[in-house]
């Protein structure tokens, strides 16, 4: 989530430092099912906040660097977009690994 914040938060205009240490990568500190729970609400929010700035965009920003970058806006959404895919990815590969879940 750290990734798609910063990404909102660029488009939004802020001019931001990337994530690092525990945004980038937060302890596990409670593996409940209600720390689970609120966790996928956490990374649902997250994606609605990232698609609400992209939907909110001028086309014309696209062109324009991103605040306090060298690169433009569009080369950032396609990193982001790469950024997700590849999780993806890594949960498809998981998933497979793991096999058939008993209902």
């Amino acid at each position: 989530m750290a990734w798609q914040d910063f990404v909102t938060r660029m488009l939004r205009g802020d001019e931001t430092p990337d994530p690092d240490g525990e945004e980038n990568w937060p302890l596990v500190r409670d593996t409940s099912e209600a720390a689970w729970r609120n966790l996928l609400d956490d990374l649902r929010l997250s994606q609605k906040n990232l698609r609400v700035a992209i939907e909110g965009m001028d086309a014309d920003r696209l062109a324009e660097p991103a605040p306090g970058r060298f690169y433009p806006c569009y080369q950032m959404l396609y990193g982001i977009i790469h950024h997700l895919l590849y999780h993806a990815g890594q949960i498809a590969l998981l998933k497979r690994a793991l096999g058939p879940i008993p209902s």
